[in-house]
């Protein structure tokens, strides 16, 4: 039985092919889509056992001075490679480090769940991926344009304001369902008897950026690894309009005015 990250795989595989029939492509999307998507339960099937929260794993604090960039960090892989696809993102996109990480940041959606699902090319096909597919993507693009980048994992910590924002949800008990649900380790932090904070496992990236002066807008040679996060959005939500006061309507004689004027 194929894993996941297999039939993701095989899914893009076949939308990428030229050659693939018009219904194929359309099943291939709609099993991507149903990869991505929370699990439904069909009706005829048991209750199954609500999802565990996952344990935070402490991570050792790394004192050492970071690694200088090597031949690594430029070499495309199974999670980052450099398709024709990436290659011609990065070029439109100038090859300059601040660009690409914005254009990640700002199109690709983030889909709160753990682990490398769908890789860089998956995540450029469907403008959605968690924290490593997101990271996958920005590595690719970076190494694409010749840019030094490479994965960082560690436990991060975010104020409990912040994590709804992130998620779109409104209750910080939404963002620790959608964590568990997702597999996603992490903790509450709890301070005068509320949660304050979310602390859990996440994965960004290191690039090797030109940062003196330029600050990453040019890249001529790095100078410092800097972090980047591309999954992280700080988004603010709006509430809906309400179109009915907007437009006086009463909504109990509303359907009778249409009724009539459709009689005239």
């Amino acid at each position: 039985m194929q894993s996941g990250r297999e039939q993701a795989t095989a899914a893009l595989d076949v939308l990428n092919r030229a050659s693939s029939a018009r219904a194929d492509r359309d099943q291939a999307s709609a099993r991507l889509t149903q990869l991505l998507a929370p699990t439904s339960r069909d009706s005829s099937e048991s209750e199954p056992s609500a999802p565990q929260a996952l344990a935070l794993t402490e991570v050792p604090v790394q004192r050492a001075p970071r690694s200088a960039p090597g031949p690594a960090d430029l070499v495309a892989t199974l999670d980052a490679p450099i398709t024709p696809e990436i290659q011609a993102q990065a070029d439109a996109l100038g090859n300059k480090p601040v660009p690409i990480f914005e254009w990640v940041r700002k199109n690709i959606a983030f889909v709160p769940s753990s682990g490398s699902l769908q890789g860089a090319a998956g995540t450029l096909q469907t403008r959605r991926g968690n924290a490593a597919d997101q990271s996958s993507l920005l590595i690719s693009l970076l190494r694409a344009s010749g840019v030094h980048a490479r994965y960082v994992t560690g436990n991060v910590e975010i104020e409990a304001a912040r994590a709804k924002r992130w998620l779109g949800v409104d209750r910080i008990e939404a963002v620790t369902e959608l964590f568990t649900e997702g597999g996603i380790p992490f903790e509450a932090v709890v301070s005068g008897g509320s949660v304050s904070a979310i602390r859990f496992s996440h994965v960004w990236v290191e690039a090797w950026i030109d940062f003196a002066p330029s600050r990453g807008a040019v890249q001529r040679s790095g100078d410092a690894w800097v972090g980047l996060d591309p999954s992280y959005k700080d988004l603010n939500f709006d509430a809906g309009l309400d179109l009915a006061t907007l437009m006086a309507l009463d909504a109990t004689t509303h359907p009778q005015r249409h009724q009539r004027r459709g009689r005239g």
